[in-house]
């Protein structure tokens, strides 16, 4: 019950028939064996470079990570860098939204004022003029707008209803994406 592989010829000379017959399994072990290994070796390799293709996709992502954490770090210390300048600086300093509310103001602003911070944090622009310097603000304000960097003087008035007289600069400026 074995599969044999023969081949026969006859020798013309002889008149005789060779027949050569093998065990078709010990015929084919070799190639088996070496098939086995090829695919092992085949598979070993794609194995070797799916392992390599991951471990380069993780070192980049490990950079595009450490990288990202970088620059949201140099983001953090800019950004102090510049509220303390914001905060310190002697002169008074607003920040607007478009639609004229103070976003933020700085120490100079908060002691010259006699408003708390939070106070003056939600007020529009407008309520820092008593009544006889509001007529000029609807056109200050459209110039401010529409000029990059517009300079006037107006009067102001603190917490206390005493009133001062201002020097405004304004120029725009963008954070993230909102003027």
């Amino acid at each position: 019950g074995h599969a044999i592989i023969s081949a026969s010829a006859t020798v013309k000379s002889l008149g005789w028939v060779v027949i050569a017959k093998e065990d078709r399994d010990e015929l084919l072990r070799d190639t088996v064996v070496r098939t086995q290994i090829l695919a092992a070796v085949v598979f070993g390799t794609i194995l070797a470079a799916g392992a390599l293709m991951l471990a380069l996709w993780r070192g980049q992502q490990s950079d595009i990570q450490r990288y990202g954490k970088e620059q949201e770090h140099a983001r953090n210390v800019l950004s102090q860098h510049y509220q303390w300048r914001f905060r310190a600086a002697r002169d008074i300093a607003f920040l607007l939204g478009e639609d004229g509310i103070l976003v933020d103001v700085n120490d100079a602003a908060v002691s010259a004022y006699g408003y708390r911070r939070d106070e003056l944090i939600g007020m529009h622009v407008r309520d820092l003029r008593p009544l006889e310097a509001q007529g000029m603000f609807q056109d200050q304000w459209n110039r401010a707008a529409a000029e990059e960097r517009f300079l006037f003087d107006t009067i102001h008035r603190r917490k206390d209803g005493a009133t001062f007289p201002v020097e405004i600069s304004t120029a725009p400026v963008v954070i993230d994406g909102q003027n």
